[in-house]
């Protein structure tokens, strides 16, 4: 990894998930999402064909969601009330590798998803 391009920020302890283009060198992701450490607890199945299941701790308020791709596009937002768990339905989507971004009373947290054929 190139020293320019941090995955973990030992000053403020955020984490990145990085998304490149197939083929490129050196430091130009499409996407970089910062998250934060331990809200998500669970998500069941992954993979899945249809929907995910997704837990998270009960003292913080999920606000949004956006749906990523693999090359780092929005595919999807929604805001509005969450309960815990709460079922995040993929099935209109391709087949593929997916990034759920959280919106948190507190931060955000991205977690992988995949979406099987159906």
């Amino acid at each position: 990894m190139d020293d320019n391009c941090p995955y973990y920020s030992l000053y403020t302890k955020t984490y990145y998930i990085n998304v490149y283009e197939a083929g490129t060198h050196g430091c130009a992701p499409l996407a970089v999402f910062p998250v934060i450490e331990n809200q998500v607890e669970n998500v069941y199945p992954n993979p899945t064909e249809n929907y995910v299941n997704i837990e998270y701790k009960t003292e913080h308020q999920l606000l949004s969601i956006e749906l990523y791709d693999l090359i780092g596009q929005k595919v999807a937002t929604e805001k509005g009330a969450y309960g815990n768990p709460f079922q995040y339905d993929i099935n209109k989507y391709k087949a593929g590798v997916y990034f759920l971004r959280l919106h948190f009373d507190n931060g955000e947290q991205t977690v992988r998803v995949e979406k099987l054929a159906d």
